[in-house]
């Protein structure tokens, strides 16, 4: 068993939520039980994988896609709705929820970047793909030349979900980036690092358009799909610093 605020404290240094400028309010979004011996860890703050981790016995659930967003209106004026139950199943369970966004895609170890580019086999691994005044992506070269059709396979193979291949330029790659999530800002500064393959996890038109115009070939593996990664990674972490049980919660969207 653990203290609720003792894993918070860990969770904002490790991630280091206060430092990082985001549109998501990350930390401790909803406080429920002071004592925790199990912790959830999902993509989405959303009702099944609330309900999921509190049927399981969790008092926590660690998200990447939190509840509150800085001027947002996915915050409303009234809880009415969705958000009515929403919160009726943290106040339910006495649920704790902590959110963690950017902190989560740029982390070196812990991160969904950090672990995509190491599905990949990149070597001489850098920051990259500037988003709030910190670059959140991480680009490398292959060992060899590799086809992106062969890539696509072997990511499709580890993230679990069917990739998209749009080949608007180069036939094969060596040197990649990658983005999880949703990634079509990243487009042009991919074109001009001369990137071969820039891999993300979805692009909308106006960015598939962008990628298009500039000759870049892009992986889209799926928004959820590479968002899994980095709260999977701090699940086992957590279990073996606390020593609570630490579980994934899988609830996906199919984007």
């Amino acid at each position: 068993m653990a203290e609720l605020r003792e894993i918070v404290s860990f969770l904002d240094v490790e991630l280091k939520v206060k430092e990082i400028d985001d549109a998501s309010l990350n930390g401790l979004q909803f406080e429920g039980k002071p004592r925790v011996t199990k912790v959830a860890c999902a993509v989405d703050a959303c009702i099944p994988a609330f309900t999921e981790a509190a049927e399981r016995g969790a008092q926590l659930i660690l998200v990447h896609h939190g509840m509150l967003w800085k001027g947002s209106d996915k915050t409303p004026s009234v809880f009415k709705g969705h958000w009515k139950k929403m919160l009726g199943v943290l106040f339910e369970h006495d649920l704790s929820v902590y959110a963690a966004h950017l902190p989560l895609d740029l982390h070196p170890e812990l991160g969904n970047n950090a672990v995509l580019a190491e599905m990949l086999g990149l070597r001489q691994v850098k920051p990259w793909a500037g988003y709030h005044g910190v670059d959140i992506g991480f680009k490398g070269s292959l060992s060899r030349e590799e086809s992106i059709e062969s890539i696509a396979k072997r990511l499709s193979s580890s993230v679990g979900f069917g990739v998209k291949v749009l080949a608007y330029g180069k036939n094969s790659a060596k040197h990649v980036g990658v983005v999880s999530g949703g990634g079509g800002s990243c487009v042009e500064e991919a074109a001009e690092l001369e990137l071969d393959l820039f891999v993300t996890g979805e692009l909308n038109q106006a960015s598939a358009r962008l990628a298009r115009d500039l000759g870049l070939s892009v992986i889209a593996a799926g928004h959820y799909a590479t968002e899994t990664l980095g709260v999977k990674e701090i699940a086992p972490l957590l279990q073996g610093k606390f020593k609570v049980e630490s579980f994934f919660v899988d609830a996906p969207t199919g984007v």
